[in-house]
């Protein structure tokens, strides 16, 4: 191989791996929380954050505090613009996965 050919695989190698950044409705959602967990005072963790905002989460038991976390994120979904949609960004998460549980920025809670 010539050096030109292995510099080549090595950028392609290198640039595939980068994350993609997030979109606007996933920063949203990592901004409202931030401003939740500490002002409820859960031990909810965010697991994973859809390109459209919807979010799926864990807790180590179920009296966590859910109610008032959940209620302080829809209270921050509605300080917040709305982003709007993308081609494409909404169906991608929900492929081969069954989250415990998803929450979003414009329909409330329902169960994944």
């Amino acid at each position: 191989m010539t050096r030109t050919t292995i510099l080549g695989l090595t950028l392609l190698l290198a640039t595939s791996c980068a994350p993609a950044p997030n979109t606007l409705a996933q920063d949203l959602t990592w901004a409202a929380y931030q401003v939740c967990r500490t002002s409820t005072g859960t031990n909810i963790v965010i697991t994973q954050v859809y390109p459209d905002g919807r979010y799926s989460w864990i807790a180590s038991d179920r009296g966590t505090r859910v109610p008032e976390f959940e209620a302080c994120m829809r209270e921050e979904f509605a300080k917040r613009p709305r982003p709007q949609a993308t081609t494409g960004a909404t169906a991608a998460g929900r492929i081969g996965m069954k989250p415990r549980r998803e929450v979003g920025p414009s329909s409330g809670a329902w169960i994944g």
